[in-house]
């Protein structure tokens, strides 16, 4: 059974302590906020939809096949940040894998793992959808528990650049909780891409 598990109110994505290695300086720092509540729920459902579609035809950010099983697969949507806009977003996704034997993991017997990963996405008005984009430069995979593969996908979004220079052009230029991320050409572009995910 596919199962897409969200968290309905906005996770402490915003109030977490500022304790990383390059937070973004305070002068640039935007709350990736929903216009309200309501609206957060209404797009969450839509994009459960669609990461079912994914998860069941092992699209990435779910494959392979071997690895991403609908009956043992559990996809959590962490947390929605928002464009100025609100028409451009980006998802974290923490996924949950139910091994189908028990494996040896550091010494210890585990069952689950836990992997991490984000999408773009665009608004489609028309067909009051979303368009994904699977633009993330890695997957952070096989962590023992939720909370590991949370604070390396926050740490890899959220605290790593907060100057203008990334690391490889498939990066982001900008810690995504910055103003220049969501206005800057490399996210901008992704309004006029038309190679997003098909289904």
């Amino acid at each position: 059974m596919k199962k897409v598990i969200i968290f309905l109110i906005v996770s402490m994505l915003f109030y977490r302590c500022n304790t990383y290695v390059q937070p973004t300086p305070k002068k640039y720092k935007y709350l990736a906020l929903p216009k309200s509540k309501e609206q957060y729920i209404k797009d969450s459902i839509v994009l459960i939809h669609s990461l079912n579609i994914l998860l069941s035809k092992n699209i990435n950010p779910f494959s392979p096949p071997t690895a991403y099983s609908t009956k043992f697969t559990t996809i959590y949507i962490d947390s929605i940040l928002y464009s100025p806009d609100k028409n451009g977003i980006v998802i974290f996704i923490i996924t949950k894998r139910n091994e189908s034997k028990v494996e040896n993991v550091r010494g210890s017997m585990v069952k689950f793992f836990f992997d991490a990963n984000y999408l773009y996405a665009k608004r489609d008005t028309i067909n009051n959808d979303f368009k994904l984009y699977d633009y993330s430069s890695i997957s952070f995979v096989n962590f023992t528990t939720f909370k590991e593969a949370e604070n390396v996908l926050f740490e890899y979004c959220l605290g790593r650049r907060a100057t203008d220079h990334n690391f490889s052009k498939d990066e982001p230029f900008y810690n995504m909780d910055d103003i220049r991320f969501w206005n800057g050409k490399q996210f901008r572009n992704i309004y006029n891409d038309t190679s997003f995910i098909k289904w």
